[in-house]
This record gives C-alpha cells, structure tokens and sequence, in this order.
C-alpha cells in the first residue's frame, strides 16, 4: 500500500470559524501545559515526562477543564505526541553535536494545527464522486465535506489524483485560512514482477531476450 497525503481547503461559516479557532487555542493550551510541565518536571525532580505519563495525566486535565472534555481526545493525545517529536528531534541533535534549538512555547498565531489518527474517530471524509478533467486526467475525492468532532460538516475544495482510503487527517491554520491534510492509503498504480530478464540490442539481431528460466 502506498500512503499519500492531499490537501483541501475548508470553508467553514462564521459559527463553524469561531469553534475551529476555539479548538487552535484548546490545542495550543494542551501544548504549552505540557511543554511547561516537562520543563518543570526536570528542574524541580530531574525527572524527564514522557509521552505516556502525559497522556495519562491528560485524562485529568480533561476532568478538571470542562472546555477540554468538549475536545476529542485522540487528537490531543495527538498534540502530546507533536510534543514528543520535538524532544526527539532535540535530543537527536544534541546527540549529533548540532544546534540542539529546545522546544518552545508556540504563540496562538504560530501554532499550526492539530491532527487525527484515525479516521472516524473525531473526523470523516465526505468526498465527492471522481470527476474527469478537459484534459482528460481524473481527479478523484473531489470536494465534498468533512465532519469534525464539536464544529459540523464544513464544505471542503480540493482533490486527489490517487483514490484511496482516508487514514489520517491534520486540520491546519495559514494565514488565516484554514485547510484539511489528508493521508490516503492507496492501492499501487504498478506492482513488479518477480522474474528477471536481460536485453542486448544488436547490429545483426535487433534485440536478443533472455529470461530467468
């Protein structure tokens, strides 16, 4: 199988807008406490928090945060491994003498989004029937809409030149626009074989074909 990733536009309605912006700054919340934990967690005990301890510790703050229990908790935990990734990065480049750059604390107006693992849980692709263009290629999931979890289904401009299977989804936030990144799981246009052949091109004989038998 091979994964590819397409992006739609959003157009979302003035409530549907507010609550996307709504969720940016819950998920950039779950970012910042995390990160500040981490950092806290390391000066005070020099215990280094991982991934799980946090995700455990997110089942309390959801508790505690009416607003956050309103949030799919999968794509916070999503936000939690983003996290994650940074620290890898960083240790990562500590360890290869590099500029090791510590992870930072992201302002609302540069946090870029945040993500779904599985599809269905929290979001689901409502694309259009496959279309064929002028020029004769075909687009497939064209348009159509997205539901998210908490805002609606929001109407959706965009295709994909391969058909596949909705796995994953970012929702993302561009200078003040928003947009859908889907990961498709699509069948391989070409599969090879498993014999072997050789040609030589020749003066006398144009082509001499050898096979694996």
């Amino acid at each position: 199988m091979t994964l590819r990733k397409v992006t739609f536009r959003m157009y979302p309605n003035v409530v549907q807008t507010e609550r996307l912006t709504e969720l940016l700054g819950l998920h950039q919340r779950v970012y910042n406490t995390a990160l500040e934990e981490r950092i806290a967690a390391y000066k005070d005990r020099g215990e280094s928090l991982g991934y799980v301890a946090q995700a455990k510790a997110l089942t309390q703050w959801r508790k505690q945060c009416p607003a956050l229990a309103g949030v799919n908790a999968q794509s916070q935990q999503n936000t939690l491994k983003r996290l994650d990734l940074a620290y890898q990065a960083f240790y990562r480049r500590v360890k290869a003498g590099e500029t090791p750059g510590f992870p930072r604390f992201k302002p609302i107006q540069r946090y870029p989004g945040w993500g779904y693992n599985t599809h269905g849980d929290g979001w689901r692709l409502h694309s259009g029937e496959s279309r064929t263009s002028k020029s004769g290629k075909v687009k497939h999931h064209c348009h159509g809409h997205v539901r998210l979890s908490g805002v609606g289904m929001v109407r959706l401009r965009g295709n994909a030149r391969t058909q596949g299977t909705p796995k994953t989804a970012e929702v993302q936030h561009k200078s003040g626009l928003w947009y859908l990144s889907v990961t498709l799981d699509c069948e391989p246009k070409r599969q090879g074989g498993t014999l072997a052949m050789g040609m030589d091109w020749g003066l006398e004989t144009f082509a001499t074909c050898v096979d694996a038998d």
